[in-house]
């Protein structure tokens, strides 16, 4: 029940955009650090 609401508050709120960009920025981030990590256990 916490996703409705919460996605009617980001659509009244002007600042949805930047919360999605910092999702996806730490979402991108985690990815990275994992098949960072993943490829250099592969070189090893």
């Amino acid at each position: 029940m916490s996703r409705p609401t919460s996605n009617i508050g980001v659509r009244g709120r002007r600042g949805s955009r930047g919360f999605t960009l910092l999702e996806v920025i730490i979402a991108v981030a985690i990815i990275g650090s994992s098949l960072a990590i993943l490829l250099g256990a592969v070189n090893k």
